[in-house]
């Protein structure tokens, strides 16, 4: 009788761990993102359709290239795409080809999103999950974004360690001691359609981590500018990260009544590189270093 009972007891336990285990598996783990939105984590993901480049570089930093089957037009030069991997007019997307590529999840920015999110409700009512990553303004909403983006596709360990080497390089700015700041101008589209940048956008921050003023920091957000305000602002620094087959930065050296700017008198203009400087990324890293040697020389090996 004893026996009976020791057996009906570890039944009933085996029965309930069981239970205890199914439950626990099919529970919903729940994330937000950096605007407050929440997502359910899918059991897994298959295929991805990203439709910017700073989506497409943060997923194959994720490990993800092999699971993209569509990007945009400017993310074709990010490395690990599969060489069949469809391309997609990012402002214009063609919803029956992403409905036929019958991706699991479509990653949207603001530029695909804004305004016309009931166009996106075809690929909904096709099971298309749709998340939209808003534009970054400050390198904690990259870091932000690449945390998200790791914990939607459960690979939080590569996304740590991105999140590391950015957070790493903004502590070296933190401690370093800079001295006296100085004025930097960044152009990120050259003359005769000047267009800068001023706060409230990540470019401006690494620009003070690194001891120096952005020349339109008192401005917010993307901006045109024009010749007379940045001869005005007389500027110790000029950053540009223009690059287009044609065009060299060297034309800023010739611009009429640029010769009286200190940066240009001093030849202190410096290109650096735009790819890592325009997407808010895990690259950033690079554009972090570059831009802090520009403005400060040596801070990075």
């Amino acid at each position: 009788m004893k026996k009976l009972i020791s057996l009906a007891l570890t039944v009933v336990i085996l029965v309930t761990i069981t239970a205890c285990t199914q439950t626990s598996e099919n529970k919903e783990v729940k994330i937000t993102d950096k605007s407050g939105a929440e997502y359910i984590v899918p059991d897994k993901i298959q295929s991805i359709v990203s439709t910017s480049a700073t989506n497409t570089e943060i997923l194959s930093g994720l490990g993800l290239s092999d699971k993209i089957v569509a990007v945009d037009t400017y993310s074709a030069d990010i490395d690990g795409l599969k060489s069949d991997v469809e391309l997609l007019d990012m402002q214009n997307l063609d919803m029956e080809k992403i409905i036929d590529l019958k991706p699991d999840v479509v990653v949207l920015n603001e530029i695909n999103y804004s305004g016309v999110a009931d166009k996106y409700d075809l690929l909904k009512q096709s099971g298309i999950e749709i998340i939209n990553i808003e534009a970054a303004d400050s390198v904690q909403d990259i870091i932000d974004d690449i945390t998200f983006m790791s914990k939607y596709t459960k690979t939080e360990e590569k996304g740590n360690g991105l999140v590391k080497d950015i957070e790493d390089a903004v502590n070296t700015l933190k401690e370093s001691d800079f001295g006296d700041k100085v004025k930097v101008y960044f152009e990120i589209s050259a003359a005769p359609y000047l267009y800068s940048f001023g706060n409230s956008t990540y470019l401006n921050e690494i620009i003070g981590l690194c001891g120096a003023e952005n020349i339109y920091a008192n401005e917010a957000g993307w901006l045109s500018n024009s010749d007379e305000s940045v001869i005005n602002a007389n500027p110790d620094v000029i950053i540009t990260n223009v690059s287009y087959e044609g065009y060299s930065f060297e034309e800023i050296y010739s611009r009429a009544g640029w010769n009286v700017i200190s940066a240009v008198k001093n030849k202190q203009i410096y290109l650096v590189d735009a790819n890592s400087t325009s997407r808010a990324s895990q690259n950033i890293v690079k554009g972090i270093k570059e831009i802090a040697n520009a403005i400060r020389p040596g801070t990075f090996e």
